[in-house]
């Protein structure tokens, strides 16, 4: 049995994403994305731009974790 990930259509991402933004917010924040990369050389770099994303999910994933935990546990 072939443990193969199934791919998942950009296209179906973009339509989760543009019903949780809203239409004029994901494409703006796509268009900014998108000239970042170009920008800084990597827009044609398929892998770099993976790395790139998986990095800023997992940093995100930590920064709201942290703010969570602030929130928990206020200073007094």
């Amino acid at each position: 049995m072939s443990r193969q990930k199934e791919r998942v259509d950009p296209i179906d991402y973009g339509a989760e994403l543009e019903k949780e933004l809203g239409a004029e917010e994901f494409n703006s924040v796509v268009i900014i994305i998108g000239l970042v990369l170009k920008k800084y050389g990597i827009l044609h770099r398929p892998r770099t731009c993976k790395k790139l994303f998986k990095f800023m999910s997992e940093m995100v994933y930590h920064w709201d974790r942290q703010n969570k935990k602030a929130a928990e546990n206020p200073k007094k």
